[in-house]
Order: C-alpha cells, then sequence, then structure tokens
C-alpha cells in the first residue's frame, strides 16, 4: 500500500527547499559524497512513547504504522498514520528519550545521504539540535519524552545520529 504526502506537507517542503542555502547561517557544504535530504514536517512534541533516545527509519507501511503506534503509545485514540508515498519517500523520527522535567527538546535540523564507498556503507545522517531547561528556567513538573517526525526524500543505509 502507498501512503501520500498530505498537502500542508508539500506546502511545507515546497517552502524548505525554496529557503535551501539562503541562510547566512547555513551549515557548512557537505562532503561530496554526502548530499542533502529535502524535509517535511511531521509532527513534533515533548511526549511520546519511546523513552530511550534513539532515530528511527520507515521504508514500509508496517515499519511507519509500528512507528506511529509507539509515538502515540499514550494517546487514544492515536492521529491517523500520516500518508506518505514510501515508494519515493521515507519517515525519519528521532527521540531524546525520557526526561524528568518539561524545558527538552529536539530538533532535526538536517537530512543528508552518505552514498556507499569501497570502504563504508550507505548511511543516513540524522544532525540534531538539542534543548535543555537553563537553572532556574520555569518547566513543567513531569516526565517527557521529546520528539520529531519528518518525511525525507527515499535513501539507503542505515540512520546515524549526529548532534549538532
Amino acid at each position: 500500500m502507498t501512503r501520500r504526502i498530505h498537502a500542508p506537507l508539500l506546502s511545507l517542503l515546497a517552502c524548505a527547499l525554496a529557503a535551501c542555502g539562503s541562510s547566512p547561517d547555513a551549515a557548512a557544504p557537505a562532503p561530496e559524497s554526502e548530499r542533502a535530504l529535502p524535509r517535511a514536517e511531521v509532527v513534533r512534541s515533548g511526549m511520546c512513547g519511546v523513552t530511550e533516545r534513539s532515530v528511527r527509519v520507515a521504508r514500509t507501511d508496517e515499519e511507519l504504522e509500528a512507528l506511529w503506534a509507539d509515538v502515540y503509545a499514550f494517546q487514544r485514540p492515536a492521529p491517523p498514520v500520516p500518508e506518505v508515498d514510501l515508494a519515493s519517500s521515507m519517515v525519519v523520527a528521532v527521540f531524546m528519550g525520557a526526561r524528568p522535567s518539561g524545558g527538552y527538546a529536539i530538533e532535526i535540523v538536517d537530512v543528508s545521504a552518505r552514498a556507499a564507498t569501497a570502504d563504508e556503507n550507505a548511511e543516513v545522517l540524522v544532525r540534531v539540535r538539542e534543548t535543555l531547561p537553563a537553572d532556574g528556567d520555569p518547566v513543567t513538573m513531569a516526565t517527557t519524552s521529546p520528539f520529531h517526525v519528518v518525511v525525507v526524500e527515499r535513501a539507503d543505509g542505515a540512520a546515524r545520529l549526529e548532534a549538532e
């Protein structure tokens, strides 16, 4: 079964593509063997059912459904699984893991594909920015599990999480 990306996500992806390279704070160019994958936002929040720091990639309907069930393990009913064309796209999710309070966040800032070489396997690099509460910041006094989910162009390789 093929899933299709929602129209608002396509608009967001188009805007993101138009803005690529326009920021003076843009990261250094990737090596020639690495190419940036345009992304579209799916969901970002401070609470999910995944309590370990991790990165996951869904390239099949089954993987996407399992990922969505884990993200919304504590919410009933869970929102519907997003429609994504998994023939040309994949879903990337990062999880910060359980945190003792609010004030924590994780954000995917870049996803890129690194081609296989004679010495290394292909991989998907997922660069994230993490936010921590400063001393004295007012925060929610409840356990949180921040996460971020995006749709990107399909690429081969295992995912590797890199902090900014």
